[in-house]
């Protein structure tokens, strides 16, 4: 296997390795156009995000290619214990490394990387979607399309622990407003209303998901982001500045 190799600003890698949500625990990138993209694809969400590289370092400690990282946690636990602000990554003959300062961090690869299994499926799901300017995903209509701001959802955690850990989320999406309701629809409940920029005119979609959607939005960091939304289909959130795409799955059999 050749040589894959780039330099990273420390706290930048650790947020990206550590980013792609719930459930997911290996990573397969690849590092090319002078960034390290990585595509992940689970139950609950696919995302698609990339952050470039230390640029000084290209001359000399740069080989783009496919690199994996069998275990998210465990680098991203080295990383933060590390004290160097440039992080030296290298993968050859299945075995990553990684260095900072004077420290390592060493560990097997393998091919049989599971979040990674369905994502070339996705992939062309995702491709079919913009050629039809996102008015599909797959074989469901997308009704509702709008602009907002990603900071309006980030720290929606406690709604879920004000009415239960478990509690599935509702998400309503209709004129200029998106409501995010928390709790089965029987029993309590707790809502936030956002205000958003329609793009669309007169459009409706409401879907549910599960416990782990406000979670799951810190993967988009903050920023202006379009949103998409399908009636009883995913939700889709694409950040307008940077290489970040978040889809949320719409959870079949989620009582709410």
């Amino acid at each position: 296997m050749p040589m894959v190799e780039a330099v990273f600003n420390t706290d930048i890698l650790r947020g990206f390795v550590t980013g792609f949500g719930e459930g997911v625990d290996d990573l397969q990138c690849s590092i090319e156009d002078m960034a390290i993209r990585g595509n992940v694809d689970v139950a609950t969400h696919y995302v698609s995000k990339s952050i470039m590289v230390k640029p000084m370092s290209v001359s000399t400690q740069y080989k783009p290619g496919k690199l994996c990282i069998p275990d998210v946690h465990k680098l991203g636990a080295f990383l933060k214990s590390c004290d160097e602000d440039t992080t030296h990554v290298r993968h050859v003959n299945n075995m990553l490394t990684v260095t900072n300062g004077n420290q390592q961090f060493s560990t097997p690869t393998h091919d049989n990387v599971l979040s990674y299994q369905s994502v070339d499926r996705a992939k062309v799901a995702i491709s079919n979607a913009v050629n039809n300017k996102w008015t599909k995903l797959g074989r469901a209509d997308i009704q509702y399309h709008a602009t907002a701001t990603m900071g309006d959802l980030h720290g929606l955690s406690s709604m879920t622990k004000v009415v239960a850990k478990d509690a599935p989320i509702r998400v309503k999406m209709e004129g200029e407003s998106m409501t995010i309701t928390a709790g089965n629809m029987r029993g309590t409940t707790m809502s936030r209303t956002i205000d958003v920029d329609e793009l669309t005119s007169n459009a409706f979609a409401e879907t549910v998901f599960s416990s782990q959607f406000p979670k799951l939005l810190s993967i988009m960091p903050s920023g202006e982001v379009t949103l998409r939304m399908g009636n009883k289909n995913a939700l889709i959130i694409s950040h307008n500045e940077l290489a970040c795409l978040l889809i949320l799955k719409h959870q079949e059999g989620v009582d709410a």
